[in-house]
């Protein structure tokens, strides 16, 4: 049992950081076509680099929902070494 825990613990650290490596890359483009009720545009951050434009704070929302992810593999990952601990 404890190996299989142990193996477990690996494969979620695994997922853990593939997901954080995921959300590192993640950028949202800036939507022109969006309006509010009045047919203003919202306020944007958009930083421009080169020819690529990038909402920042569609980006950072983008991120924090796969970072959320990344950090329930790494807290079940935690989890499951704990647990293999209690079968020494």
């Amino acid at each position: 049992m404890r190996s299989v825990l142990t193996a477990l613990a690996a494969l979620l650290g695994f997922v853990s950081a593939a997901l954080w490596a995921f959300a590192s890359f993640q950028t949202v483009a800036p939507d022109d076509g969006v309006h509010d009720a009045a047919g203003l545009q919202p306020l944007r951050i958009i930083e421009t680099e080169g020819r690529r434009a990038t909402d920042i704070l569609a980006t950072a929302k983008r991120q924090t929902f796969w970072n959320g992810w990344a950090a329930g593999a790494a807290a079940a990952a935690a989890a499951a070494q704990a647990l293999s601990l209690l079968f020494d």
